[in-house]
């Protein structure tokens, strides 16, 4: 990481016994935050959930794994197991791409132009470049697609506000499902999404569907507040 240039003098704050974060504020009065130090968490043995007693492999046509063992359902939330990612709109996206791929090691995993000029980036995904070792798509992760339909259902039933959902994505695979949060932003459920590394290189497409199978996008998906 570089130090990138900006407006006032950094703050630094201990999280933890070996944890820190560094606050600085950018040339465009927004503030950004930067983690380091911190321990990584120990992956649990057997993946949590809220919405199964038993659940094996996948049968599929020609090959059946999973025998004389029954898959078990029941209502409840499709538990999330971590972050994984965050997306907004910028005024200057040339600039925008350029900051962070310059002071950090961010790289594009996609970069999606404009249908009517080519020489127009409007939208791109970015993941963490840690070279050989691969890495999400687009750095919140859950399980597989049972769960994320369960989970669906149970926010229904709880009254939340489905945005989007469920379907699933062109870049990136994923099946997701957007909500609203109690604050208004939109919060994508999402699982089995594609993970790279420095051989896949970046993929430049013309904007299109954003999905495969699922409802239509809304019409203000995109738009400030919306």
């Amino acid at each position: 990481m570089r130090i990138p240039t900006i407006t006032n003098d950094p703050s630094k704050v201990q999280l933890s016994r070996i944890a820190h974060m560094i606050k600085f504020s950018r040339q465009d009065n927004t503030f950004f935050h930067v983690v380091y130090g911190q321990e990584e968490r120990k992956v649990d043995s057997e993946e949590p959930t809220a919405t199964h007693e038993q659940q094996g492999p996948s049968n599929k046509p020609f090959t059946k794994p999973r025998r004389g063992k029954y898959q078990r359902y029941h209502p409840g939330p499709a538990l999330v197991h971590k972050l994984g990612h965050f997306g907004y709109v910028v005024p200057d996206f040339d600039n925008e791409l350029a900051w962070y791929t310059h002071n950090f090691n961010f790289v594009p995993s996609g970069i999606i132009y404009h249908w009517d000029f080519s020489n127009m980036d409007v939208l791109t995904f970015m993941h963490l470049d840690l070279g050989d070792d691969y890495s999400d798509h687009h750095c919140f992760f859950m399980q597989r697609a049972e769960p994320h339909l369960i989970g669906h259902e149970y926010l229904a039933s709880k009254g939340w506000k489905s945005v989007w959902g469920v379907g699933r994505h062109v870049l990136g695979s994923q099946i997701f499902d957007y909500w609203a949060d109690p604050s208004g932003f939109k919060i994508e459920h999402y699982a089995d999404g594609d993970v790279v590394n420095r051989a896949t290189g970046t993929n430049r497409d013309v904007v299109g569907p954003f999905s495969v199978w699922g409802p239509e996008v809304p019409k203000d998906f995109g738009e400030k507040g919306a």
